[in-house]
């Protein structure tokens, strides 16, 4: 038979469903409420702190003259690289005494001691990582160290004195030896890794701008455990970031001056050699002038030297120049061209692009490999521009021999007039030509020296703090406590819920009355409520005004309709399998009846597991199954209750074949005799999923009922009685929903009662219940054992 389809969603029977479960939601709740606290207050809390730099997109000219080579445009980007670069990370972490962390040893947690230790440990060259040490101060002034938690060294060591033993290189150094120092102070240290540190720090720092508006301003930012070293991280950071950029621009400025007192050092002792010929000659002659026409050829002859000595030192410097390039120096440290007076466009664009190129490649090397693709292309770029530059020095050098060449020519013609002239001062205008040509030279080096000078004492940072690491700034990132709290809260009501899913889901039992109504169209004709007595089954006789016996008044007064003809009817109550109430039921029906006049007589027709009889006192030595072999009359084995109008034919004992006795004919004989004598004939049979008993006794019924038990009966046991009754094998069938639970009434049925079964079922075992408050509790899980 199909099933019902009813695409409703019960949303407020699920509600009451879940609310059934509130013990369990509250525990859920308060265990995760109180891990979540817990958790808080072992975790070791996080904090940010920040600092604001500007950093200028373009800078000025560092020399008197505009050029890019003292000072090239950078980028925003590419100094956010160099500020995390591991470099200069490291040149931080060098200047701060971070290599050491100090750890008060503590009862829940450990917290890191800043500028709080009680002792300093000063590290040797040959220090290297350890931890964690502790110390264990045996005097104010001696002590023995533990490397890990139990590991002792024996040997006993003074403070302030060099340890080199056991692997140690360091020194503990107390600030005073005063003897009220206290002994234990309960404090370790933890020796870093260089490397790691450097690392670590590299790792946990942050870079980030502040938007289209502002591109020059960046945040920067590190997380950590101890406030006060992020601050001083931080600020120390950005100092040593800002002197790197200082120091980046003197470079050129220094190697110039450097380039200009070689050159100085050269022409100085050629001018004090020259001055002092000069001096000699003019004592020793006499001679203090020379004649106009001598003093014509020397004003040629010095303007030509003058000429040759600028093209001589721009020589050098080509000379200079080109070495440097072959040689593969670091290319921001190149002397600019137009330092030494050499104005070549060409040159200088050449020398600027492979210098912007270099410096790009050295700031994508700080945060990438070798491996990267575009650092590939920009090593071929590279090496083109250079091999350009190379070309064109090469250029410059070859015109740089003509222009000599032309000035010795020309000089050799003044020189041949000045042959003519006498010998005194033909001398004379040696000499002095001499001594003007290195002092002119030796001017104008002092002078690019001075501007170079200039250039270097005026060099500013490129970027400057804008609001420094404070220590009242610091703010605590995690754990969140809110966060966390909330999500205690959440994940608590979360896995009840999901426990309860998962079981709804998996759960193949009966347990509403919409589970029956969805999965057959065999009719209800009640619903009973759970009981919470453990006296016997005679709930009805017992509490005549329970709602339990009100629910079987309520099915008496349904049964008038079924098989309305009949004065006499026999009704058969069968199940699916062992356990659902059978023999409850059929007891309590039985009663109802009795108690509304009804002469009604109740048969133990389960003759493999007999019941009934332990409710009414009875032995069941003779029964049914005496009767059914002749070894009684049927007078003997029908037994009058306390109970007016009720009586009880017990099953007797268990026949070896039960089977065979019940689909004899003397059934036929019992049938007529006890529907002469009584009103209503409840018959308790075997299971009908279990054995064919009851097959063989619905002949003789006229009303058959079949208990279904809440969380007992599987769904897909529904599936054979829909068969039976689409086939017609069972007549005037109806259903009894049986034990159905108070949390479950919202869901399909209309008694809210509340009790609960002591009667033990099982076919094959019995079902012992408790009701102590422990298996009450575990009763509300959503994952307790059905």
């Amino acid at each position: 038979m199909a099933k019902k389809e009813n695409n409703t969603i019960d949303f407020k029977g699920i509600i009451q469903k879940l609310l059934s479960y509130w013990m369990f939601f509250l525990v859920s709740v308060s265990i995760c409420y109180i891990a979540a606290r817990v958790y808080l207050h072992y975790t070791t809390a996080t904090y940010r702190a920040a600092t604001t730099i500007l950093i200028k997109d373009d800078t000025k000219s560092l020399g008197l003259e505009e050029s890019s080579l003292f000072n090239e445009n950078k980028k925003v980007g590419n100094e956010l690289a160099l500020i995390k670069s591991y470099d200069l990370v490291e040149k931080t972490i060098n200047q701060l005494d971070f290599d050491v962390s100090y750890y008060h040893k503590g009862d829940i947690k450990d917290v890191e001691l800043y500028h709080k230790n009680p002792f300093t440990v000063l590290l040797d060259s040959g220090a290297h990582h350890h931890g964690p040490i502790y110390i264990d101060f045996k005097s104010p002034t001696t002590f023995q160290l533990r490397i890990g938690e139990k590991n002792v060294i024996n040997e006993i060591y003074a403070v302030n004195t060099p340890i080199h033993s056991n692997g140690l290189n360091f020194t503990i150094v107390c600030d005073s030896l005063n003897q009220h120092r206290p002994v234990n102070y309960n404090v370790y240290f933890i020796i870093h890794k260089h490397e790691q540190l450097v690392q670590q720090y590299t790792n946990y720092m942050g870079i980030a701008r502040a938007g289209k508006e502002a591109p020059g301003i960046v945040e920067l930012s590190i997380m950590g455990t101890v406030p006060e070293k992020l601050v001083a991280f931080l600020n120390t950071h950005t100092q040593t970031y800002i002197k790197s950029g200082i120091d980046e621009k003197n470079i050129t400025a220094i190697n110039t001056i450097r380039f200009i007192d070689e050159q100085l050092g050269e022409v100085s002792k050629s001018l004090n050699s020259a001055e002092t010929d000069l001096e000699s000659f003019r004592k020793k002659h006499k001679v203090m002038d020379i004649s106009s026409s001598a003093e014509g050829i020397k004003a040629n002859l010095d303007d030509l030297e003058k000429q040759k000595s600028m093209e001589l030192l721009k020589a050098k410097y080509y000379e200079y120049l080109y070495a440097y390039l072959r040689q593969d120096k670091n290319l921001s440290e190149v002397i600019a061209p137009h330092v030494m007076g050499i104005d070549d466009n060409l040159l200088t664009e050449l020398i600027s692009e492979l210098i912007a190129l270099n410096n790009e490649r050295n700031v994508i090397m700080r945060s990438s490999t070798t491996k990267n693709p575009y650092l590939k292309e920009l090593d071929g770029k590279i090496a083109h521009t250079k091999e350009s530059l190379l070309e064109s020095i090469r250029n410059v050098i070859s015109t740089a021999q003509i222009t000599l060449n032309d000035l010795n020519q020309r000089l050799a013609k003044y020189e041949t007039q000045l042959s003519f002239l006498p010998q005194n001062e033909r001398t004379l205008v040696d000499i002095q030509r001499r001594f003007n040509l290195n002092d002119n030279i030796y001017n104008y080096l002092l002078q690019k020296r001075a501007e170079s000078g200039i250039a270097k004492a005026s060099n500013i940072a490129q970027c400057k703090v804008v609001d420094a690491a404070k220590i009242f700034n610091v703010g605590m990132v995690g754990p969140n406590g809110n966060l966390i709290r909330s999500l205690a809260l959440l994940i608590g009501f979360l896995v009840p819920i999901g426990f309860i899913i998962v079981r709804e889901v998996l759960n193949n039992k009966v347990m509403t009355k919409d589970d029956v109504i969805r999965n057959t169209n065999i009719p209800i004709l009640g619903v009973i409520g759970n009981t919470n007595t453990k006296e016997n089954n005679l709930v009805v006789l017992n509490r005549p005004k329970s709602a339990i016996s009100e629910a079987f008044r309520s099915i008496r007064i349904n049964l008038q309709y079924l098989a309305p003809d009949k004065e006499h009817k026999i009704i058969l109550v069968t199940s699916s399998v062992s356990g659902e109430g059978k023999s409850f039921f059929s007891t309590n029906l039985a009663s109802i009846m009795a108690l509304s006049g009804k002469k009604t007589l109740l048969i133990g027709a389960d003759l493999r597991k007999p019941k009934l009889f332990t409710d009414f006192g009875l032995d069941n030595t003779v029964g049914l199954s005496s009767w059914l072999i002749n070894a009684v009359k049927l007078d003997d084995v029908i037994f009058k209750t306390q109970q007016e109008n009720l009586f009880i034919l017990p099953a007797g004992p268990i026949p070896p074949n039960p089977a065979e006795l019940l689909s004899a004919a003397k059934l036929d004989e019992l049938a007529a005799a006890v529907q002469k004598d009584f009103d209503y004939i409840i018959v308790d049979t075997s299971p009908i999923g279990l054995v064919s008993d009851s097959h063989m006794l619905m002949k003789y019924s006229h009303v058959n009922l079949y208990i279904i038990r809440h969380s007992v009966t599987e769904i897909k046991l529904l599936d054979r009685l829909n068969d039976l009754y689409e086939e017609k094998k069972i007549k005037n069938l109806a259903i009894v929903v049986n034990d159905l639970k108070e949390k479950s009434g919202t869901f399909g049925y209309g008694y809210g009662y509340g009790y609960g079964y002591g009667y033990g079922y099982g076919y094959y075992e019995e079902d012992k219940r408790n009701t102590s408050f422990l298996k009450k509790f575990i009763s509300k899980l959503p994952f307790r054992k059905k």
